[in-house]
């Protein structure tokens, strides 16, 4: 069974990989963890701990986005739109972003999708030095941000297996759950405290800061295979993560 991430989101992606981590390692010249279980502990422990602090500012600039068009418009229709523009990308390319991860380098589609996500925060801080914020402007971030998200997430758990040894797959597994979890409860929160007392651009700030932290964190993962070598069909795996 030729090895093919058949999924459409992060979780299904994380699967694929439990599944079949064995026969990558064995075929394509994969991670042996035998000779890196020493130190794997350190290695993803220190991804985990960079994912994290990039999820959370995102997170935390995303709700700010809201906070910030709620208390400018006033309008629970604008609400809705700039809810719908955050989310929608991501129902859309779900059911390809797991496929396309697995046929391109992981650390490169982790690290292009934190800088185009800390790109477009860093233009929004830029405009708004010059000019109030148009709505049409926030809608737009809102909707390239998620297409960044749909991205990371399935890159960012199929890293997971090819660093840990194999009978510690499903207890990190819970860890990825527990952190994204936390992340979820502690966004928003702290989101309401930081608009209270900085100013977007500040909040941006905070998100370009986490968005290079996690790049770092990922260049400097040299022991992972995150490569794939890119099969000649890309569409039929692309049907498979549907279907």
């Amino acid at each position: 069974m030729p090895f093919v991430m058949q999924v459409y989101a992060h979780s299904g992606a994380y699967t694929c990989f439990l599944l079949h981590r064995k026969e990558y390692v064995t075929k394509t010249g994969g991670i042996d963890m035998t000779t890196e279980t020493k130190f794997w502990k350190k290695k993803y422990f220190t991804m985990l701990a960079g994912q994290s602090v990039s999820l959370i500012t995102s997170g935390i600039l995303q709700m700010s986005i809201i906070f910030y068009l709620t208390a400018k418009t006033n309008s629970a229709m604008v609400l809705s739109i700039a809810t719908l523009m955050g989310f929608l990308p991501q129902a859309v390319i779900g059911p390809f972003a797991g496929t396309f991860v697995d046929r391109h380098s992981r650390k490169g589609v982790m690290i292009g999708a934190d800088l185009m996500i800390a790109a477009t925060g860093g233009f929004l801080a830029v405009v708004s030095i010059f000019m109030e914020l148009p709505i049409w402007l926030i809608m737009l971030v809102l909707f390239v941000r998620s297409i960044g998200n749909a991205f990371h997430s399935p890159a960012s758990s199929a890293v997971t297996p090819l660093m840990v040894p194999q009978d510690q797959l499903t207890k990190c597994a819970g860890y990825n759950q527990t952190m994204q979890a936390a992340v979820s409860l502690i966004s928003p929160a702290a989101a309401a405290f930081l608009y209270s007392v900085w100013s977007l651009s500040t909040i941006i700030l905070l998100d370009i800061i986490g968005a290079v932290l996690a790049c770092g964190v990922v260049v400097d993962s040299k022991s992972a295979n995150m490569h794939r070598r890119k099969p000649k069909q890309l569409f039929p795996g692309y049907e498979g993560g549907i279907f």
